[in-house]
């Protein structure tokens, strides 16, 4: 699944969406719930933070 986040100059996440379904609702929506409160360096020329998009992978893994 793919989760494309926009990351303010604070490094908080002002939106989000899912643009690479996992194909479970319920794993895609656990993935969103986790990601309103992730806090992320921001990024910016100069070490001025400005606005930034990023498309974050996840990966899920079954385990014995």
């Amino acid at each position: 699944m793919i989760a494309a986040l926009r990351i303010a100059p604070t490094g908080c996440v002002t939106g989000m969406a899912i643009i690479g379904s996992s194909g479970s609702d319920l794993l895609d929506g656990t993935v969103l719930k986790y990601l309103e409160s992730a806090e992320f360096v921001p990024a910016g020329p100069n070490g001025k933070p400005v606005e930034s998009k990023a498309a974050i992978p996840i990966v899920f893994k079954l385990q014995e």
